[in-house]
């Protein structure tokens, strides 16, 4: 079985939904780094200290017209201003990116998934975060007001679901 170390229950809810075993192991971490990546690298170095393996940690950024930005800071930008922020950028390309790292006891590996879309006014009341502005390319709704599609489509069900045809190739 494999664990998932965090302390966002939001985002274990939706790992539930994509495998109802998925255990969770609610750990705080000290967040550095300026790329999802190195977020999750040092994730998995606190995590490595206290979680028997198998084990994975996700990092998720919201990137708004082709900037680097918010990034690895989405969540404390969210915390901060919440979404008022992005209504000058309405109709601009977004996307959001997930990085899943998966310590099997020998080695790391890393998994991404991306959704492409677009910036929009707050729709909907489901989800967390930037889901009410996200509208996906090639779909009608924003993750807030369609969470089954959401579920089936994130970037963070696309990174989940390569880290899980790896761990089944090998397992």
């Amino acid at each position: 079985m494999l664990t998932f170390v965090s302390s966002n229950f939001h985002k274990w809810r939706e790992y539930l939904h994509m495998n109802p075993e998925i255990a969770l192991y609610p750990m705080e971490f000290r967040e550095c780094g300026l790329e999802l990546e190195a977020v999750v690298l040092e994730k998995l170095g606190q995590a490595m200290e206290r979680v028997r393996p198998p084990f994975f940690v996700e990092d998720t950024g919201f990137f708004v017209a082709g900037k680097n930005f918010p990034s690895v800071f989405s969540g404390r930008v969210f915390k901060s201003v919440g979404l008022r922020w992005l209504r000058a950028y309405e109709g601009e390309t977004a996307s959001f990116r997930a990085v899943i790292g998966l310590w099997d006891g020998e080695q790391v590996h890393l998994f991404r998934g991306e959704v492409i879309g677009r910036v929009v006014s707050p729709r909907g009341q489901s989800g967390f975060g930037y889901d009410p502005i996200f509208l996906p390319t090639g779909h009608d709704k924003t993750f807030a007001e369609d969470p089954a599609y959401k579920n089936k489509n994130s970037h963070r069900r696309k990174a989940f679901e390569e880290m899980m045809k790896w761990w089944k190739s090998r397992h």
